[in-house]
């Protein structure tokens, strides 16, 4: 049999690197995704249909398989399983705890408060948790207030709040998008939106690019990012020494990190606003990074999730990353816009999202 190697996730965003491992590379891969629709799904050697946010379903489909390497690229609801897989068949992981943190709001600023990152005012609550509950852990807070799920991305069951009349809805809403019951209320801290996009090797995260992320006004989703590999100014070194460190306090150890943080230049502070376990979306990894530093970054991506004795010379290990790195393209920059206000906003609900448009400089 074949080793094989699986992608927990087969949509818009984790197509690119099947499609690289399949194609390029030459690998036997397993795709899975819980929609039969998932356009990676038709990138893969074989495609699977099956629930990726369950941990002991994908390890029994993977019983008896020969596994080479298992990878969540680019997508969290999967993170939990794939570390599952990585124990199951010894593969390299991250550790479970780094995992949980970036799978968990609540659990992630717990740790960043451990470790003196500097986070906003939260508090947290539960679907056993009644109206009166939420407010009385609300009332030391400073209106307005962000209150989101614990275990979604991309905006997804977010909404901004300014009087307590207004939790109760917030509160249903948040909840109805996470898995786990549980979601985060806390202070919403005014500025601008960047993220730092990593890779870590050599159990240290090393920053690839910033994004500033600019909106429109009264959504909390992006209209239009610009990418960029350097970042010469006091205030863009701080974001992204403050993207590592919140990557070094969580444990993430190997792979791809995103983190976003909000600059307040009137207070001259910026505080973590979350961090993933992962790529980060709407283009910026798979194709802005792939721009910017070559098939290398696929490679090596591809490289860190397989179990030792399946690596050759051709793929970069984590100790000639920098080596590779050194042939990369002459773009820098870059900058991603969106069709229309309205496909953004449809977006945060669920629906899909027109491709953005990429203009490199």
């Amino acid at each position: 049999m074949n080793p094989v190697f699986v992608f927990l996730g087969a949509g818009a965003e984790q197509a690119p690197l099947i499609e690289h491992a399949t194609n390029v590379l030459g690998m036997t891969t397993l795709a899975v995704d819980g929609s039969p629709q998932a356009v990676g799904l038709r990138q893969a050697t074989r495609p699977l249909v099956s629930d990726i946010c369950n941990p002991s379903q994908i390890v029994e489909h993977l019983k008896g398989q020969d596994v080479s390497g298992c990878i969540a690229h680019c997508i969290d609801v999967s993170q939990r399983s794939a570390h599952a897989v990585a124990q199951t068949f010894d593969l390299p992981a991250n550790p479970l705890k780094a995992i949980e943190c970036a799978t968990s709001k609540v659990k992630l600023k717990g740790e960043l408060l451990a470790h003196d990152v500097p986070v906003a005012r939260a508090v947290s609550f539960t679907s056993a948790d009644d109206l009166k509950t939420v407010e009385r852990k609300c009332a030391e807070l400073t209106y307005p207030l962000l209150v989101k799920p614990s275990d979604s991305s991309a905006s997804r069951g977010v909404s901004v709040v300014n009087t307590a009349a207004q939790l109760e809805a917030a509160f249903s809403h948040a909840l109805s998008f996470s898995r786990n019951q549980e979601g985060l209320v806390e202070e919403f801290f005014q500025g601008e939106l960047y993220s730092v996009e990593m890779l870590a090797w050599s159990s240290t995260p090393r920053v690839l690019a910033l994004s500033r992320c600019e909106k429109f006004p009264g959504t909390l989703v992006n209209s239009r990012i610009v990418v960029s590999t350097s970042w010469a100014s006091e205030v863009e070194q701080r974001i992204a020494q403050l993207g590592q460190r919140a990557a070094e306090a969580i444990g993430l150890r190997l792979g791809p990190a995103h983190a976003e943080v909000i600059w307040d230049s009137s207070r001259d502070r910026c505080i973590l606003v979350e961090i993933a376990a992962r790529g980060g979306g709407v283009g910026i990894f798979n194709q802005c990074l792939k721009e910017f530093y070559g098939p290398a970054v696929f490679d090596v991506v591809l490289s860190q999730a397989l179990q030792p004795r399946f690596r050759n010379s051709d793929l970069p290990s984590a100790d000639n990353w920098v080596q590779r790195l050194q042939g990369r393209p002459g773009h820098s920059s870059a900058e991603i816009t969106f069709p229309s206000a309205e496909s953004k906003t449809k977006m945060s609900s669920g629906v899909e999202r027109p491709p953005p448009v990429i203009r490199y400089s």
